[in-house]
């Protein structure tokens, strides 16, 4: 029961943070795009809290793999930090390694998972939000942000552990890179 606790704490200290990064663009920004983040972070966090509570097995396809290896990977660092740190690149690196870093500091819990991917949903809108209001205009962006945080398959993919929200977020991020590139002619 120690180590339930101790795990469940742990996430919720995660999540604390991440409430607190919101809450403080809200107050700094106090824009629609705060509201629209900090919305969409307490649908997730809900359906994480029922998911946990009803047991729900929702996109398990490949939690098994990401969670033991991403395990793996925090008892390596835990181990020998800069002597294990070469030999944590496993497969599926791109998603295992974020993840046992996670779990690293935080402990393993695969509801740290399940946040780590509300928090890459939370980045797949502001990537959406950037390249809108690059391509477009502020309010287009402000809607743009809205449709993808009340996109029910959104809150699914940011509330289980498993690597879709990260691939989401890698490519709205190459978009989001490659139209600031010089060179670019703009319009409008």
């Amino acid at each position: 029961m120690d180590a339930f606790l101790v795990s469940w704490l742990s996430c919720l200290a995660f999540a604390a943070i991440i409430a607190a990064l919101l809450l403080c663009r809200l107050k700094r920004r106090d824009d629609a795009l705060a509201y629209i983040l900090l919305g969409y972070f307490c649908v997730c966090l809900v359906l994480i809290a029922v998911k946990w509570y009803l047991r729900l097995n929702l996109a398990v396809y490949d939690t098994d793999k990401y969670q033991a290896s991403s395990a793996h990977i925090a008892t390596l660092l835990r181990a020998d930090f800069w002597g294990n740190l070469p030999y944590v690149l496993k497969p599926h690196a791109a998603y295992t390694l974020p993840l046992g870093f996670l779990y690293y500091i935080f402990g393993t819990s695969e509801l740290l998972g399940q946040l780590l991917n509300t928090v890459m949903g939370l980045g797949v809108i502001l990537n959406l939000h950037r390249l809108a209001t690059l391509w477009f205009n502020r309010r287009l962006a402000d809607h743009t942000a809205l449709f993808m945080s009340l996109y029910p398959y959104g809150w699914v993919l940011g509330s289980t552990l498993n690597r879709d929200m990260m691939i989401a977020f890698c490519i709205t991020m190459f978009f989001r890179v490659l139209s600031k590139l010089p060179g670019r002619e703009r319009t409008g």
